[in-house]
């Protein structure tokens, strides 16, 4: 059982002097063993505090890896192509399934997911769209064209076959890397 204690009541506690009574050794006996049981708990406690916050932080170094990986093969078939072809495809889904097996955890894999293609969706606009952000083109109306292009481009490219396909692939990841280890 783990005592749920704030710091400095843990500290008191450690201060306090040691009962002495007319029993003797067998209350002191007592006193000490629950101050080692009272600290054991607390550094169990720190020691899942901090074992919580590196899976967090591996979770979340995932997810921008995730974002960055999908970004990058999306936009590449972009400039080159304007579609995905069979190996965008294949890499589409290598990385939504690497990422799903390395998180494991299904509720993680749907946010994780989730959050890495709207990250990936908006790191993708804002490629497309920068000539206009920078000032390249010198017309509102050039700009607006832009947008709405970079906009459309987007929307056809990744929004109903990749979104599921990717998201499937995630969940398979997961799955099988629950199963298999």
């Amino acid at each position: 059982m783990h005592n749920e204690k704030s710091t400095s009541e843990t500290l008191s506690f450690w201060r306090r002097p040691l009962a002495r009574s007319k029993l003797g050794g067998k209350r002191f006996y007592t006193s000490v063993l629950l101050r080692i049981e009272s600290l054991h708990s607390n550094l169990t406690m720190m020691v899942l505090r901090l074992r919580l916050r590196r899976v967090h932080l591996r979770h979340f170094a995932v997810m921008l890896c995730w974002t960055t990986m999908f970004s990058a093969i999306v936009l590449n078939a972009l400039y080159r192509d304007l579609v995905l072809n069979w190996f965008d495809w294949i890499l589409l889904l290598a990385v939504c399934l690497f990422a799903g097996a390395v998180i494991v955890d299904i509720d993680v894999v749907v946010l994780g997911f989730f959050s890495a293609f709207l990250l990936s969706l908006l790191v993708i606009f804002l490629c497309l769209s920068l000539p206009a952000m920078l000032g390249v083109l010198q017309h509102i109306a050039q700009r607006e064209a832009l947008y709405q292009w970079a906009v459309v481009l987007v929307a056809r490219t990744l929004v109903p076959l990749p979104l599921m396909y990717c998201f499937a692939a995630s969940l398979v990841g997961a799955f099988l890397r629950e199963r298999l280890v």
